[in-house]
């Protein structure tokens, strides 16, 4: 013990000390507290128990932080209630703090300064914090505002101000960026995106919600106290999870609550509660965003809860009376987010909404503002108890229990503004289906009372009656949708509607007279798809200055256009498609604004005025199949805002394209191509599409055509070329990336198009004259060559192919990111890896097996070897028999799932290809091979072990057609050919 302390002290005296000299000791010894201080570092905080992801957010938030930069950097760290942001800062906090000078953590700032006293406490708090033993605590918060300014503007601090919900916390807690010194981080967590961007801060970070790996093993920490769930639980785990919807706080108290319960089924009862009445602790954490909005966003904000979720934010700021602001507000407070300009919201927050409305009117239904619930609904207006109350009303007849309307069903609701009665989700997406869509009328009395005065919305699916009731009169309807009604004309006599902006009557197929455009002069869109029975449309169509989209697709019986007497500004689509017109009025010209023209398959068609060339802002323009038309207009070329072009299937003569500088696709499918039409001069530089499909091509068309060095998509299938063969200049074309040479005539391919270095999909299918070997560049990731002759150097071909393809494709990965889905045509192929599809099984195919499986056990150590490039996989196939009457609407998909596993974990990934041939659906196909790689990158690092060694694959179909696996094989790709047949450890044959 004694040489112990002599030891000790021996060190202890040879210790260098601080040199006073000449200063003061007291400045001395402040020094000396300072770098004890520093050196004891910063007090960590306690994070929480069970903590999942978190890697992820801490290694995302120290890339942003970036703390080997001197400037002062301001980072803000957004998102719901219960998405993490606390617990995320205090594990930066608890990473990086010791880097700092001096550091503070601010818990709580929203409760703790709802006034000035409170205020006050955070600054004192944060000067405490930072200046540690050097500072007099201040009495008022100004004072305490310039001493932060000025004793933090030396010193390197690290400081984090949790739930920030108030632009002026940030003014006396963090003001500028000025107030800190060099190498300063000011990391704020909030609800409100907004207080992100104000005041200079320079990054910010949006924790997204846990995905489902990390969402079951945190609700299993919880649950259980073990990472997965307990044997038997593993689907009503599921069905937790999904309620949860990633939300942390929500699969924590999921979690915990029913921990407490005694098997499965006390754990349903539970779920099924929650469907109706939400957990209380998870709501009052959400509820904090509502209650800090303006009573007009609270509104807005449940009318999206109970009515709006998924829709387009034009479409329900147009109904909600322009409220872009209020929704941007929503947003900015991460209430809801706008994606693709679709309104978004958590499951969660729509639940807290729900409950918001209903707590108002406790078990009392018939008196809350919005009704959406199935039983709620249907209980109401069985028994005709709907009240004033009422301002929203949707009613689901789709999933609805059946509902007799009666006159008087509507009749007290007086202060209606949306109604919506909804059929089937077919009906929101109608336009996209090829078939009729029927559903049986729902009866409607025909003295009907709809009070209509506060009517903004009525969207009524189905609608029975042949016009609306007659004391219908809406002063501030804003869109009336109706499709598929039987409807014959809206009303009787005229009702002004200033306020309607779109009238939807799509499918209404007894429609046959729509009302004077005059009565509702700010209409900005008008849909009548599929009316059939629609003869004509009002002559006063000039009087829509507003109108902006009129479709009139498919209204087979409609024969005239009327004229336009007066410049219309705002209209920019006009579909016409498939209607009896025989001509266009020349006043068409009026329409200056128009971008868009569909005059496809208006079979009775002779005549398109030449003043259409007039409409200088013409962006798309669609003529195909108008097979009675006598002639085009030739001077096309002054279309100079032209970017598609649609002519084919005509039977007249095509005119010059040249000079059209701004296109950039063209269709001339089926119609007669001569070199005339397309010229080899610098006016179609733009152009990255030309299909010249099922055309007879003469000699010279090609030899244009291959000098467009834009050109990115070339469809020749099907085309008769008068030569036999594609010609060598095809490597003019840099930029090709797609070319469809499917059913041609051609026997062999030019070796230039090894050239195209930018090729991506190729199609050879049904290229029965083709003879020799294919030299393709190694961009290639799709070749289609299904039924397509093979030579007798096939068997050697494809390996070389894949094998320099697969090493392109890595090198594009690892020096580009990102894998690319590749479509073209009717066919494409999703996911990582390159495929082909031909005749024949490669006889390089080591492993195979009867079925639609296979499985391999990997050698030890397959992870460390570097030729070591991926899988090869492969699955012989046959198309199902066709039951279905469209055949040529088939559409045959072939899917791999892939697995890679071990005791505790499990690596999945999918790859897929399709197809519309019609060689599928006509039962002409006979044994075709898809072949696909694999490559080793795509495996994430963690499975990147010998704890993963057992690999499977398994093929099924998929589409409105289907293929059979009939076998299936894998082989592992090598970077040296010597290793192409080095073994897997085991083969598992499967039947299936």
């Amino acid at each position: 013990m004694v040489q112990k302390w002599r030891i000790a002290l021996r060190k202890a005296a040879n210790l260098s000390g601080w040199h006073v000299e000449n200063q003061y000791e007291s400045k001395v010894i402040g020094q000396i507290i300072e770098e004890i201080l520093l050196k004891l570092g910063p007090t960590h905080l306690y994070v929480g128990k069970n903590i999942v992801g978190m890697d992820y957010h801490l290694e995302q938030l120290k890339a942003l932080i970036n703390i080997e930069l001197n400037d002062v950097c301001m980072i803000g760290i957004y998102g719901i209630g219960g998405i993490g942001k606390t617990t995320i800062a205090k594990a930066i906090y608890n990473e990086i703090s010791c880097k700092f000078e001096g550091s503070s953590f601010l818990a709580d700032v929203r409760e703790q300064s709802k006034d000035n006293a409170g205020l006050l406490r955070l600054q004192n708090q944060l000067l405490d914090d930072t200046l540690v033993g050097t500072y007099r605590r201040k009495s008022n918060i100004h004072e305490a505002t310039y001493e932060i300014r000025d004793k933090l503007r030396l010193k390197r601090v690290l400081v984090i101000l949790d739930d920030v919900d108030k632009q002026r916390q940030l003014d006396y807690l963090a003001g500028e960026s000025e107030w800190f010194g060099s190498g300063s981080r000011i990391i704020i967590t909030t609800r409100h995106k907004n207080l992100v961007a104000l005041d200079g801060a320079n990054q910010s970070y949006e924790p997204r919600k846990l995905n489902d790996e990390d969402a079951i093993k945190l609700f299993s920490l919880y649950a259980f106290k073990q990472i997965v769930p307990k044997e038997n639980y593993k689907n009503i785990c599921d069905n937790a999870i999904k309620y949860a919807q990633g939300l942390p706080l929500a699969l924590a108290v999921l979690g915990s609550t029913l921990s407490s319960k005694r098997g499965i089924h006390e754990w349903e009862n539970q779920l099924r509660k929650l469907e109706k009445e939400p957990n209380m602790e998870i709501y009052h954490v959400l509820r904090i965003s509502f209650d800090g909005l303006s009573r007009v966003e609270g509104e807005i904000f449940l009318d999206i809860t109970c009515f709006f979720k998924g829709k387009d934010r034009d479409f329900v700021s147009r109904i909600l009376d322009g409220a872009k602001g209020e929704i941007s507000n929503l947003c900015e407070r991460c209430l809801i987010s706008v994606v693709d300009n679709k309104i978004h919201m958590h499951d969660l927050i729509q639940q807290m909404g729900w409950e918001i409305v209903r707590e108002k009117c406790r078990n009392k239904p018939w008196k809350q503002s919005r009704l959406w619930d199935l039983d709620e609904v249907s209980s109401i207006l069985a028994g005709n108890a709907g009240t004033k109350a009422i301002e929203e009303l949707f009613i689901n007849m789709s999933v609805q229990k059946e509902i007799q309307f009666t006159t008087e069903t509507f009749a007290k609701m007086n202060k209606l503004r949306l109604l919506k009665v909804h059929q089937d989700a077919k009906y929101d997406h109608i336009m996209e289906i090829d078939q009729d869509v029927h559903f049986p009328l729902v009866a409607l009395p025909r003295d009907l009372k709809l009070p209509s005065f506060e009517l903004r919305y009525l969207h009524w699916d189905e609608y029975s009656l042949k016009h609306l009731p007659p004391n219908f009169c809406p002063m501030n309807l804003v869109e009336l949708n109706m499709q598929c009604s039987n409807i014959e004309q809206l009303w009787e006599g005229n009702k002004l509607l200033k306020k309607l902006k779109v009238i939807n009557l799509n499918h209404s197929k007894h429609l046959v007279e729509f009302p004077s455009f005059a009565m509702m002069p700010n209409l900005e869109i008008l849909t009548l798809e599929g009316c059939i029975s629609l003869e004509s449309l009002p002559t006063d169509i000039d009087k829509l200055q507003h109108l902006q989209t009129l479709f009139c697709h498919d209204c087979s019986k409609l024969e005239y256009f009327p004229k336009i007497k007066y410049t219309m500004k705002n209209l920019k689509k006009l579909d016409l498609y498939g209607t009896a017109l025989q001509t266009l009025p020349s006043s068409i010209e009026h329409l200056e604004g128009l971008e868009y023209l569909n005059l496809a398959h208006c079979k009775n068609l002779e005549i398109i005025p030449e003043s259409i060339c007039n409409l200088r802002y013409l962006k798309f323009l669609n003529v195909n199949a108008c097979s009675k038309l006598l002639k085009l207009m030739e001077n096309l070329k002054s279309l100079q805002c032209l970017e598609e072009l649609y002519l084919g299937w005509l039977n007249c003569e095509l005119p010059t394209l040249s000079g059209l500088s701004s296109l950039r696709i063209l269709h001339l499918n089926g119609s007669f191509i001569t070199p005339r039409v397309i010229r080899s001069d610098k006016r179609l530089s733009l152009l990255v599409q030309l299909s010249l499909s099922n055309c007879n091509v003469e000699t010279g068309v090609l030899d244009h055509g291959f000098h467009l060095r834009a050109l990115k998509e070339l469809d020749l299938s099907n085309c008769y070329l008068q030569t036999g063969e594609i010609p060598n200049d095809i490597y003019h074309l840099s930029s090709l990336q797609a070319l469809d040479l499917s059913e041609t005539n051609i026997h062999s391919m030019p070796a230039t198009i090894n050239h195209l270095s930018k090729l991506k999909f190729l199609g050879l299918s049904h290229c029965k004259q083709l003879q020799g070997n294919l030299e393709l560049p190694s961009s290639v990731r799709f070749l289609d060559a299904h039924d397509c002759f093979i030579s007798p150097s096939w068997q050697r071909w494809p390996w070389g192919f894949l094998l320099n393809c697969c090493k392109s494709e890595i090198q594009d990965v690892e020096s580009k990111g990102g894998w690319h889905d590749i479509q073209f045509g009717q066919s494409g192929v999703f996911g990582k890896g390159i495929s082909f599809v031909a005749p024949g099984m490669p006889n390089w195919i080591r492993y195979q097996n009867v079925g639609d499986e296979i499985r391999i056990e990997l050698p030890m150590n397959w992870y460390e070897d570097n030729d070591f490039l991926g899988f090869a996989l492969c699955a012989v196939y046959v198309p199902l028999e066709n039951t279905h009457q469209d055949a040529l609407a088939m559409s045959y998909g072939l899917g791999c799932h892939l697995s890679l596993y071990g005791d505790q974990s499990r690596f999945r990934d999918c790859i897929s290809f399709y197809s519309v041939c019609k060689c599928y659906s006509g039962g002409e196909s006979m044994e075709q091979v898809w072949v696909t790689t694999y490559p080793q990158i795509a495996i994430q690092e963690k499975y990147r072990s010998n704890k993963c060694r057992q690999f499977t694959a398994f093929f099924v179909g998929f589409g409105t057609g289907s293929f059979k696996v009939i076998n299936c094989g894998v082989t592992l790709i090598y970077e040296q050919k010597r290793k192409l047949l080095g073994s897997v450890e085991k083969l598992y044959i499967t039947c299936s």
